[in-house]
């Protein structure tokens, strides 16, 4: 099965399953030996998604591209979204006030209360409390994914898994997005990067965007069991409270080169969307409310395609 594994200094991670699409992912796909030397063959991958570099997506031939919204986001999807969460009067000021209390607000609902005291509790964790601000992250977005979206909600369920596995030319490369929910054709997962001083998120490996490569990847992977597929993978990646969303296209083609070494003419690239690539993508932060509205939007449209691919 697809899946993730808790981390070292964390708590078990969650992977959401459509129940209505059981896969048999426990005999994973082996990827054949190749049988002569390829130039790329001096390029060794690193055990870890989080250890990709720059190098590493290139000799995949995988690239990040700047897209408008509907290039990342599925269109012509009618959604109602909880308006409850969207809180106009919340705002990164409140929440960041030294002497926040989220029974000032007057907010009746406790499930809304509960996520707005999460959001404050991960915008004002010392950058010093590393696993306690892992520990706020994670809660937070599962509070966003499972209780405000409804991953949680039939046919989609959740579900502990091991990690993700990528077999490349040296190994295996180990992925394990925070969130997985996987129909083999189409996929969304979502990586968090905790805090803005994670020693992942930095400019040479795109502010996390390596990693998040090698886990779309690796998400693919795992689908490739009697035949390969054409697929699409959404994404989400969150840095504190700040969201950017992603889309990948990975034709069948592409396995079928990927599976005797590395890909000599099929490529993939990833929309992102917004388009700069940042720690801080300011029109989609959880902590205001047009950010709010706009990712909790985004994200039921995802949920949406998923249930009709």
């Amino acid at each position: 099965m697809s899946g993730l594994v808790a981390r070292i200094f964390r708590p078990a991670l969650r992977t959401l399953q459509p129940k209505t699409f059981p896969l048999t992912l426990q005999k994973r796909f082996k990827q054949a030996k190749p049988t002569y030397d390829f130039p790329e063959s001096s390029i060794i991958f690193p055990e870890y998604a989080s250890m990709f570099q720059q190098k590493h997506l290139d000799a995949l031939r995988v690239s990040y591209e700047p897209a408008d919204k509907h290039e990342v986001i599925p269109q012509d999807i009618k959604v109602t979204i909880p308006e409850k969460y969207i809180l106009p009067k919340v705002d990164l000021n409140i929440l960041n006030d030294e002497y926040f209390n989220v029974e000032n607000l007057e907010i009746e609902d406790d499930c809304v209360r509960t996520f707005v005291d999460k959001l404050h509790d991960v915008i004002k964790v010392p950058f010093a409390a590393t696993g306690t601000s892992d520990s706020m992250t994670d809660t937070l977005i599962n509070d966003l994914l499972v209780r405000v979206v409804n991953f949680d909600n039939w046919p989609f369920k959740v579900r502990l898994e091991p990690p993700l596995k990528l077999f490349v030319t040296n190994g295996s490369v180990s992925a394990s997005p925070e969130f997985v929910v996987n129909k083999k054709t189409i996929a969304f997962i979502c990586v968090e990067d905790k805090h803005f001083k994670n020693k992942h998120i930095y400019f040479l490996n795109g502010f996390g965007e390596c990693q998040l490569a090698a886990e779309i990847l690796a998400c693919g992977y795992e689908n490739m069991l009697d035949d390969t597929v054409d697929q699409e993978i959404f994404a989400l990646r969150v840095i504190s409270t700040y969201v950017t969303f992603y889309r990948a296209k990975i034709p069948a083609s592409y396995w079928k080169e990927f599976v005797v070494g590395l890909p000599k003419k099929q490529s993939i690239v990833i929309k992102r969307w917004p388009k700069e690539n940042n720690r801080r993508n300011n029109s989609l932060n959880l902590a205001e409310p047009s950010g709010r509205k706009t990712v909790i939007t985004e994200l039921i449209k995802i949920r949406q395609y998923l249930l009709k691919g």
